[in-house]
Formats: structure tokens, C-alpha cells, sequence
């Protein structure tokens, strides 16, 4: 198993939870300093609204004459009527010459009965009276609460203080749901990609892919893994083909090859003897050449995923009885010294059959297998309108082996010639079949 790892400088974990924690302080900063303006802006339309009606009530009863005073002074609201009856300490905090009407005042004061000097807020607003010529001062000034039982005195309210209380409290709230955020995105984006990494690390091109939890997921990763396995799956296909045809190719050229350089060793005895004629041995090597060509041509058919269709010229019953002469002659070297005859029925004159090539490889195994597996006895090949039966009587078959599958051919030998024919039948829609005959040996049947 490979085990990848990432830097934490560039993990994405990392990477989120630090944006994330930034972008929650920005909006927290934004936040507190949007609140903090909201909170002291309304806090002063509240309290002008309420010092105006305040006003307004106490004008209305001093220009009807049912208020004669001219100062009303209370625990933390007082009226003044006109400027020069404004206190010293209300009219030094402010220290204008003239105040505009309805306009809200803010000014603190040291509240003069306070043993240990407290500061208070001091707002103010004007109302005009007698038809603008006087002013009504609307005055509220914030006095300490009465000492608690502990002999300490109470605080006048401090707006930052609250806001500061509010912005703390959401920057928590925030930061539990960035985090909160941050453990979603991980369980449903980054341990995907990193389970997708797990499954990409530990592909190994000889082995099948094992199915692997990621490509259950249901997202966009489940998506790319499939895609990744599908991938996978095709150039795997693509390599075992490969393979296949290397295969394939060797075992299928070792007859031309032999016929080639059998051919060579009659030439050169030949010509040590002096002898000329040498017509036959090259006429041998020439069909040796062209039954290559046909040969690699018909792999590489066989070898692709989809394959495109070959030439298909017709096989009559002659050529096909030529075929099969030819095929036995050039495999006889694999009988020789054997007392084995060999039997060729006749060929129904009506049989019309396609792909020559293929079929001239599809007889060459058949034939192979039964030449290699019978050293005494008789191989009969018959042909009907409907199969081709190779009858031998030879070792017989191997039980509980799969006689179609590369490497088994259940008669101790690699099996690939079976495979090739077991693969150009299923291409070409043929049916194959291995069974036991009278004899003991091994009865092969191709029906089209």
C-alpha cells in the first residue's frame, strides 16, 4: 500500500481553515463596526425622539401658562426655559453660543456628588417656543446607580463595552459555524480527494482494480473515480491485448517460420549437391510468406477492441480442401517418426465459407493441438455443412479444467491455440467445442 502525504504549507485543509478563519474575522470586524454605528445612531434618534416629545409636552404647558417655571430639574431629566437659564455645568460641557432647534447634544459631565469623580453622558436638545423668539431645553443627564450592597457604586451605560460584548459574542457564534463549515467540507470534499488519491496510488497495471468505497460516492469525486477506474479498465484492456497479440503472434508464426527455414536447409543441401532445382522449396517459402502476412493481419483483427471487418472473400469447397491439405503438409513436421494416419474427408461441393485468414488459423490450432497430443492412432478431419470435427486418438483431456482459457488446454501445454480459436468463434458468432471420443482421445468440434 502507498501512502501519500501533503505538506501542510500546501494542504487544502489548511488552506480552507485559514480562509475561512480570516474571512470570519473580516466579517466580524465589518460586523461590530456596522453594529457599533447602528446601536449609537439609533440610540440617538431614540433619545432626540424622546427629548423632543419630552420637550414638546412641557412647551405646549409654558405657552398655555400652566408652566411657570422656568427650571425643572429631576433625578436625570430637567427642562430649562431660555439659554441664560441653562446651569454652568450643562453650558460649559457644551460651551455654544447658540443651539439649533430639534438638533440632538451630546456631552459628558463629572457628576458632582460622586466621591470618586465618575463621568456621565449629557444629551440635550432644543424646542422652540414663543414662535421661535425663546428656547426649551429638553436636558438628560445619566446619573451613577445607588451603591450595591458590596458599598460599590454603579456605572453609568457604556456603549462600547455592550457593543464589544456583542461583537465577542458573535465572533464566537461565527467561529463555531466556520468551523462547523470547515468539518462538512472535509468530510464530503477532502477525505473524497484524499480516498481518491488512496485508490489512484495503489493501481497495479497486473492486477484487476479492486472496488474501491470512494467510487460509491455520490458526488463529483465518485464521478472522477469512476471515470479514473473506467480509464483504467481500458488501458488495461489496451495492455492485455498487447500482450494477447505478442502472444498470439509468436505461437502463430512458429509454423511459417519452421516452413521457412526447412525451406532454407533443402536449398542449401541442394546446391552443396549441385543439384538446381529449387522451384518447390521457394514456392514453399513464398505461401510461407503470404500465410505470415495473412497471419499478422488476422491478429491485429483479433487484437483490437473493435474490430473492423476483414476481407471477406468467399472459400469454396475447393479452396477449402486445398486449405486443409496445405495445413496438414506444413504441420507434419510435428508427426514425424509417428505411426499416425492421417484421414481428410470430403468436402460437401455446396459449402461456401468467409475469411480465409481466419480460417486458415482456426485449422492450424486444431490441427496443431491434434498433432501434438496423438503419437499413434488415426486423426480423422471431416467437414459438413455445418462443422468441422477433428477426431484423434491421442492423451485424451484433463478433467475439471477450463479447456477454453489461455494456459489450460487440458492437455499439458500452454493452451493458447485453443484460446485464438475460442476467440475468432466468439467474433465470428462460431460455437467450439472439447469432448472425449470412443477412443479416449479428444473430439473438436467448430460449428458456423
Amino acid at each position: 500500500m502507498h501512502q501519500l502525504t501533503v505538506s501542510k504549507r500546501y494542504s487544502l485543509r489548511y488552506f480552507l481553515r485559514n480562509q475561512l478563519l480570516v474571512l470570519s474575522s473580516f466579517m466580524v470586524t465589518g460586523f461590530g463596526c456596522i453594529l457599533f454605528y447602528l446601536y449609537v445612531d439609533g440610540l440617538d434618534i431614540a433619545t432626540r425622539k424622546s427629548l423632543q416629545v419630552i420637550g414638546d409636552y412641557y412647551a405646549q404647558l409654558y405657552q398655555s401658562g400652566e408652566l411657570s417655571q422656568t427650571q425643572i430639574q429631576a433625578n436625570e431629566f430637567s427642562i430649562f426655559v431660555g439659554q441664560q437659564n441653562l446651569p454652568d455645568w450643562i453650558s460649559n460641557e457644551f460651551n455654544q453660543q447658540e443651539f439649533s432647534n430639534r438638533t440632538l447634544y451630546k456631552a459628558h459631565y463629572q457628576v458632582s456628588d460622586s466621591s470618586n469623580g465618575s463621568i456621565a453622558p449629557l444629551l440635550l436638545t432644543a424646542i422652540p417656543i414663543n414662535n421661535g423668539e425663546q428656547q426649551l431645553f429638553a436636558v438628560y443627564h445619566f446619573q451613577p446607580t445607588p451603591k450595591d450592597g458590596t458599598g460599590n457604586a454603579g456605572r453609568s451605560p457604556n456603549i462600547l463595552q455592550t457593543v464589544l460584548t456583542i461583537t465577542v459574542t458573535v465572533f464566537i457564534v461565527l467561529l463555531i459555524i466556520v468551523l462547523w463549515m470547515a468539518q462538512r467540507f472535509n468530510q464530503r470534499v477532502l477525505k473524497p480527494m484524499e480516498a481518491l488519491a488512496d485508490m489512484a496510488a495503489n493501481i497495479d497495471q497486473e492486477k484487476p482494480l479492486v472496488k474501491h468505497p470512494i467510487l460509491a460516492d455520490r458526488s463529483e469525486t465518485g464521478l472522477v473515480a469512476q471515470t479514473l477506474e473506467a480509464g483504467i479498465e481500458r488501458i488495461r484492456a489496451y495492455h492485455q491485448r498487447e500482450s494477447d497479440f505478442l502472444q498470439n503472434a509468436s505461437h502463430e508464426l512458429r509454423t511459417p517460420i519452421t516452413v521457412l527455414s526447412s525451406a532454407l536447409d533443402i536449398i542449401d543441401r541442394r546446391r552443396q549437391l549441385g543439384k538446381k532445382d529449387l522451384d518447390k522449396p521457394l514456392i514453399h517459402m513464398r505461401q510461407a510468406v503470404v500465410n505470415m502476412k495473412s497471419t499478422t493481419e488476422a491478429l491485429l483483427w483479433l487484437s483490437r477492441d473493435e474490430p473492423q471487418s476483414v476481407e471477406s472473400l468467399p472459400v469454396t469447397a475447393n479452396d477449402l480442401q486445398q486449405m486443409l491439405s496445405e495445413v496438414t503438409q506444413q504441420l507434419h513436421y510435428l508427426i514425424d517418426g509417428r505411426e499416425l494416419n492421417i484421414h481428410i474427408g470430403p468436402v460437401p461441393h455446396d459449402l461456401v465459407l468467409h475469411n480465409a485468414d481466419l480460417l486458415r488459423i482456426v485449422l492450424i490450432n486444431l490441427i496443431r493441438n491434434a498433432y501434438e497430443h496423438t503419437f499413434e492412432g488415426q486423426i480423422n478431419i471431416s467437414i459438413s455443412n455445418k462443422e468441422l470435427s477433428i477426431n484423434d486418438t491421442g492423451i485424451g483431456l484433463s478433467d475439471n479444467i477450463n479447456l477454453m482459457q489461455r494456459g489450460h488446454s487440458g492437455r499439458n501445454s500452454f493452451g493458447l491455440g485453443l484460446d485464438i480459436v475460442s476467440r475468432i468463434a466468439d467474433k465470428k458468432g462460431w460455437f467450439l467445442s472439447l469432448s472425449s471420443n470412443e477412443y479416449n482421445g479428444c473430439c473438436a468440434r467448430l460449428r458456423w
